[in-house]
């Protein structure tokens, strides 16, 4: 904690919005409550695309191709 709190390294992360229809595909995961859109952590030297892509097949064992950038959004409390 000590680390975050002194050199307070910036985290990027992916949400895939994958509809089909008028449905929205979520995820439930064993350490949160609730349902959520798929995805996670970009790794060093990953681009969002390869990110969102690998978090999408992790989560929901879908292979999604031609993935596009729809917003970035920023979190001013933890980053």
């Amino acid at each position: 904690m000590l680390f975050w709190r002194i050199f307070k390294p910036t985290v990027v992360g992916v949400r895939a919005l994958i509809v089909d229809g008028e449905r929205v595909l979520l995820v439930r995961h064993t350490y949160l409550r609730g349902w959520y859109l798929p995805g996670g952590k970009v790794d060093r030297g990953e681009t969002v695309y390869d990110a969102v892509e690998r978090e999408v097949f992790e989560e929901c064992g879908i292979k999604i191709r031609n993935s596009r950038l729809t917003a970035i959004y920023s979190n001013v409390e933890h980053n």
